[in-house]
């Protein structure tokens, strides 16, 4: 009752407002928040899971280059333009969210500073943790006069056009991030019905060795960045030079995914029907029974594949 009938009080000229405070104090910004929160929270996960998962296909198709012919590769690149579609789409979503929700409460906060009557600054009188469309109108230090904080987030959570148009923001239909694989075909060492993931037995025995391969390749295209950029003197030489350092980089990968396949079936002698897949859980993994959890550790520890690996 108190913040509704500071409507009507004569404020001093030299009045103030904290934009955190009007964002706390106001019930359509926190309601709208607490939607967009968990929505930008859940979407960096999303994107974070798939990310994962296309680095795990991606190195897995380079592993078994030699043994899953290009449908796995053309599977590879199609999820990953699928993904920088799907990046786009939820960018645009976002910056337009964004851009909206700052214009939709900026005209909200200007309505009710003209409401109330009153000539005010905004001014940061304590340094805030509260981010929203209202964020940054302000400097911080010492703020004079009348604080009309409450009063604002009062006025504005009254305004018709303001609820009107957070319902309006709150019933988009907001976007999330799916990358949508599909079962891949497993690849047979003594068989093809039951499967161990080709990037978690990667990860598990020759680790060390891809993380040579990739600093190697950095290393070689490290002195080439300047020349790659747009319009760069010598920049046609320098992409070939990428290019053959990379086709040696994916060459090797295949090599030591044959190395890999190999030792594998070696340790999978008494296990019949196991092959590995390419194909991440995430996206979809593999035809067959997935015996990942069941048979890694084994073959790690199998002297046999060790040996193989050496």
């Amino acid at each position: 009752m108190t913040l509704l009938l500071l409507s009507s009080v004569a404020f001093a000229a030299d009045a103030y407002y904290d934009p955190d405070q009007v964002a706390a104090g106001s019930e359509l910004f926190v309601q709208l928040a607490s939607r967009m929160g968990p929505w930008y929270e859940d979407l960096q996960n999303q994107m974070t899971r798939t990310s994962l998962a296309l680095e795990g296909l991606d190195a897995a198709a380079l592993l078994a280059a030699n043994h899953a012919g290009d449908d796995l590769g053309t599977y590879a690149q199609g999820l990953r333009k699928q993904a920088a579609h799907q990046y786009l789409q939820v960018q645009l979503f976002a910056d337009v969210l964004a851009e909206d929700t700052e214009a939709t409460f900026g005209g909200a906060l200007d309505r009710a500073l003209t409401e109330l009557g009153v000539d005010a600054e905004p001014c940061q009188a304590q340094g805030g943790a509260m981010m929203g469309p209202m964020r940054g109108m302000g400097g911080g230090g010492g703020c004079e006069g009348d604080d009309i904080s409450q009063a604002l987030a009062a006025k504005m959570d009254q305004d018709p056009a303001l609820q009107a148009a957070v319902a309006e923001i709150e019933g988009l239909d907001w976007p999330g991030f799916v990358v949508e694989g599909t079962p891949q075909a497993v690849i047979a060492l003594t068989g093809a019905d039951r499967y161990v993931a080709l990037d978690a037995a990667a990860k598990a025995l020759i680790q060390d060795r891809l993380d040579t391969l990739e600093r190697q390749l950095e290393d070689q295209l490290a002195p080439l960045e300047d020349q790659l950029t747009e319009g760069a003197e010598g920049g046609d030489a320098a992409l070939a030079q990428a290019e053959q350092h990379r086709a040696a980089y994916e060459t090797a990968l295949a090599a030591e995914g044959d190395r890999l396949l190999a030792a594998l079936t070696k340790g999978l002698k008494k296990q019949a029907g196991v092959g590995v897949c390419a194909n991440p859980a995430a996206l979809g993994g593999c035809a067959g029974t997935d015996v990942t959890s069941e048979l890694l550790s084994t073959l790690v520890a199998d002297k046999k594949v060790q040996k193989a690996l050496r």
